[in-house]
């Protein structure tokens, strides 16, 4: 029985040194980190009736800009309004907008941010995506639904849209392409 009880007092003694010796050499370690977020924030430059680059005969368009009512970081208008009036087969009208990309972080343009009443009367085509970065580099991506186009803060996007009537075109009638400055961020 003594021996039992020595073996057992052993044991104990044994777990209980174990226990301060792990209790010896761990240590806690606090880190306190404060992360700042960026935001996106893009524009349309109000243009000087520079929007229109080129219509067919009799066509009239023109481009007004609306602001976002959404909360936020606010620089200018979120919405360009392409308003084309005497559009019939075959005529063309080429529209360049102009993106400022002001957000804090990296975005990928989408150039088919928009909603129209076209219906199958009119085509659009984003045929060109450009970009002049603050130090004054140049790209132009002439396949802007194939390739994915990024913007860094402080430059400028420009894109170029091709609209063109179909057999489909109505007489008298108002046709209207609102295009949002859609963007999301850039992930790796």
């Amino acid at each position: 029985m003594k021996k039992t009880r020595f073996i057992a007092l052993v044991l104990v003694a044994a777990v209980m040194l174990i226990g301060a010796g792990y209790a010896a050499w761990t240590d806690q370690l606090t880190i306190t980190n404060t992360v700042n977020t960026g935001y996106l924030d893009v524009f349309f430059v109000i243009g000087e009736g520079t929007e229109i680059l080129e219509v067919s005969d009799y066509v009239e368009a023109y481009v007004t800009y609306d602001y976002d009512t959404g909360e936020g970081v606010d620089n200018g208008p979120d919405i360009a309004n392409v308003i084309i009036n005497n559009m019939y087969p075959g005529a063309e009208v080429f529209v360049e907008l102009t993106i400022e990309n002001d957000s804090t972080i990296p975005v990928i343009v989408d150039p088919y941010g928009f909603t129209s009443n076209f219906g199958s009367a009119l085509t659009v085509e984003a045929y060109e995506l450009s970009y002049t970065d603050i130090y004054g580099n140049s790209q132009v991506v002439t396949s802007p639904s194939e390739d994915p186009f990024t913007s860094y803060y402080k430059t400028t996007i420009t894109v170029k849209y091709k609209i063109v009537a179909t057999d489909a075109a109505e007489e008298d009638t108002t046709y209207t392409m609102n295009v949002n400055a859609l963007v999301k961020q850039f992930n790796q």
